[in-house]
């Protein structure tokens, strides 16, 4: 997980990067809670290939 946050940093302008920082942080949160409630969230129209 490190070298992936290093990666994404390393693209990111230096005045976004708090920004970015920040979004990270509440998609990472949002994958435990999933993982503590034992469920999958449900998949999003935007990642259909349809």
């Amino acid at each position: 997980m490190v070298h992936f946050y290093r990666n994404v940093f390393s693209h990111v302008r230096a005045g976004k990067l708090r920004e970015v920082a920040l979004l990270l942080k509440a998609i990472h949160a949002q994958e435990k809670i999933w993982k503590r409630l034992g469920a999958r969230p449900a998949r999003s129209s935007l990642s259909s290939t349809a």
